[in-house]
């Protein structure tokens, strides 16, 4: 099982948008994106690949919004994930 891969990159993901960083928001994106692949989920690789590819910190929050209904489905029930709203791109993760 996967999930707390993904999750741990989602969360590097929102932590370096969070900081307006986005070398590190790229990179989480590249890490999920591997993850992701490895574990035969072309579509979150998919979304993924938009954050890596980002290159803006607008694209990247963009690319994160789509990547986070899945996360927010995989954290749901999980000990230690809550849920935030950015209003960068209005939407809640």
């Amino acid at each position: 099982d996967n999930t707390d891969a993904v999750l741990d990159a989602g969360v590097a993901a929102a932590t370096a948008l969070a900081a307006d960083d986005l070398p590190a928001a790229q990179t989480a994106g590249k890490n999920l994106k591997e993850i992701a692949t490895s574990a035969g989920q072309p579509s979150l690789a998919q979304t993924a690949t938009r954050l890596a590819d980002s290159t803006t910190l607008e694209d990247a929050r963009e690319a994160f919004k789509a990547l986070s209904t899945t996360l927010v489905t995989l954290a749901t029930d999980r000990p230690g994930y809550y849920l935030f709203s950015c209003p960068m791109v209005h939407a809640g993760w």
